[in-house]
């Protein structure tokens, strides 16, 4: 293979990963419902396939394919992924993705410290939302902090060992599901 060949090879192989970026990035967005937006409001710069620098302000799936909802300077516009550069717009998914979870970890932190301020006692369950890793639709569930067995168990939908444990839930790769929502906490399902 001379070189020429070579330089041919090795830009279909780009092309080929950018593809399967792009098809990771939609299953990610796909699995969170469809969107995808910062929790803190915080947005993200990018450039535009003609050097136009832009703010992504989300990732959204409309009519089968992935796009980036961008502002510039004013003017929003709802792009698809081959206006940009494929591993930039993957950086920033990962980014608001990270934010998210941690933005999340955080509001269960307040939320259990404001819990145990007032009632003086740990709960013993949360209310929160959690989407399977699939194409299931986002559910309304109970999670118990402890894992002793009761009579409302059949109530439960899973057990965590402590505050940690429930905050690892907001991680993608520790299960079935993630955590995307956190509402209350409680003695009482």
């Amino acid at each position: 293979m001379n070189e020429l060949e070579k330089i041919q090879s090795l830009k279909a192989e780009i092309k080929e990963r950018y593809e399967k970026i792009k098809q990771s990035m939609f299953l990610l967005v796909q699995i969170l419902g469809g969107e995808v937006e910062p929790a803190n409001g915080r947005t993200y710069k990018a450039t535009e396939e003609t050097g136009v620098n832009c703010v992504v302000e989300s990732f959204v799936i409309e009519d089968g394919k992935l796009m980036a909802r961008t502002d510039f300077e004013g003017d929003k516009f709802t792009l698809e992924l081959d206006s940009f550069h494929a591993e930039e717009l993957a950086n920033i998914l990962y980014l608001m993705l990270e934010a998210n979870k941690e933005h999340l970890q955080r509001k269960i932190d307040g939320m259990f410290k404001a819990y145990v301020d007032e009632h003086n006692d740990e709960p013993l369950y949360v209310s929160c939302c959690v989407k399977f890793l699939d194409n299931s639709p986002l559910c309304d569930v109970t999670i118990k902090l402890n894992n002793e067995l009761d009579d409302q168990d059949d109530l439960v939908f899973y057990y965590c060992k402590s505050l940690t444990d429930l905050k690892s839930l907001c991680e993608f790769g520790t299960g079935d599901f993630i955590l995307t929502e956190i509402y209350e906490f409680s003695n009482e399902i």
